[in-house]
């Protein structure tokens, strides 16, 4: 089953919540504070109805279970002056993110698939917004390497799209 960006409701938000809150004793390398931030923000950006010339939006990247979201992206829309989607961050479940980091090999391939999945879901943002431009940040120097990574493989897959990287920021129009 293949990773896919989707919004949140009551259901997987809270399901969500539990499940990264619980993963926070059993690992190793992970802040608290900062999952809870993350929680944070998937509670208050998630309003996706809203009509404004700027928001700011929460999606779950979901896959093995349909109500835990592997990821948090963070995701902005600008309809004026320069209109462009922008995908912030990529936000992965404790649990797997603690494995990774110590070099679980089936873990890193999980965040690599959250993260595809968000950018091309954030993609489908920019569309549903009637955005030709996706930007999406490269925060660390991993992330950015990964961007590169990604970079390439859009090239090949999808030939409709151009991808460059400008500064820290791939960059993607339609």
């Amino acid at each position: 089953m293949a990773c896919r960006m989707k919004q949140f409701d009551g259901s997987t938000l809270a399901s969500t919540e539990k499940a990264w809150l619980a993963d926070i004793p059993k690992c190793q390398n992970i802040f608290p504070g900062h999952v809870e931030m993350v929680l944070d923000l998937a509670k208050s950006k998630n309003d996706y109805a809203i009509d404004k010339p700027y928001k700011q939006m929460a999606y779950g990247v979901f896959d093995k279970s349909p109500n835990i979201a592997q990821a948090v992206v963070d995701v902005i829309v600008t309809k004026q002056g320069k209109k462009v989607a922008k995908m912030l961050d990529c936000h992965i479940r404790p649990s797997i993110l603690d494995k990774a980091l110590v070099g679980s090999v089936s873990e890193v391939m999980e965040v690599a698939e959250a993260y595809i999945a968000s950018v091309f879901g954030s993609l489908e943002v920019a569309g549903d917004n009637n955005l030709a431009q996706l930007k999406v940040y490269g925060r660390s120097q991993e992330l950015l390497s990964v961007l590169v990574a990604v970079q390439t493989a859009i090239g090949k897959k999808r030939k409709s799209l151009k991808a460059s990287i400008e500064g820290r920021w791939l960059v993607l129009n339609t």
